[in-house]
């Protein structure tokens, strides 16, 4: 079955009328053109995908809502009305990048959270992942620079943590027993029905060190 690492629908957005979307990824120089983002058909069945796909949908709509917003409104909220949908898609996306690694033949890099999320988003498990939302306002050259991250591992207040981006919006998901500040509860769009989107002063992204491994492979601009 063919699954999208990032959905399809997003992927479209993206694209804005463009013919493509341009790629780049660790370790392979240069840049790669597609038609509507990265998919496999070595990771999931039918049956699963289905199973997925109201979570998708949710997820989906709730990016969509906060992709329409006004660019320049400052930190904002956004409804959640099912809070346990919108971490099932979350959790969805971060195991199915991993899993097509895998069948690349990549390392995965959840270690005993591929079997905890699997739990969770097949068999109505449920797994500690609080969740966070960004729109980190990255340019480039003066010009907004929408850009869609694939699930990476990243580190998060000295926990294990995991990052997806969809356009200017950013996504953090912490992966980690360790212990997480209570008052952080507070904005965990996997508890809260009114999610508070984060909204970043614009930065430009030669100003952003962890992106210029990738954009020195993609050789587009001088980081």
């Amino acid at each position: 079955m063919k699954s999208h690492i990032i959905p399809r629908a997003l992927s479209l957005d993206l694209k804005r009328g463009e013919k493509h979307l341009v790629s780049g990824r660790l370790g392979q120089d240069g840049i790669r053109k597609l038609q509507n983002g990265r998919w496999s058909y070595k990771i999931l069945c039918e049956m699963h995908e289905k199973h997925l796909g109201p979570a998708d949908k949710y997820g989906v709509e709730f990016v969509r809502s906060i992709m329409s917003r006004d660019a320049k409104t400052g930190d904002f909220t956004i409804h959640n009305s099912q809070p346990h949908l919108l971490k099932k898609f979350i959790l969805a996306l971060i195991w199915r990048a991993d899993a097509a690694n895998k069948a690349e033949g990549l390392s995965s890099r959840l270690g005993p959270y591929d079997q905890l999320i699997r739990n969770c988003i097949f068999l109505g498990g449920d797994l500690n992942a609080p969740i966070y939302f960004l729109r980190p306002n990255l340019t480039a050259d003066g010009t907004p620079l929408p850009i869609t991250l694939e699930p990476t591992r990243v580190r998060m207040r000295d926990c294990n943590g995991w990052k997806l981006g969809f356009g200017n919006l950013d996504v953090m998901v912490k992966l980690d027993k360790k212990p997480w500040p209570k008052a952080w509860e507070a904005v965990d769009a996997s508890l809260q029905t009114s999610v508070l989107v984060l909204d970043a002063e614009p930065s430009a992204i030669r100003d952003a060190p962890a992106y210029h491994p990738l954009i020195r492979q993609m050789k587009v601009f001088r980081a």
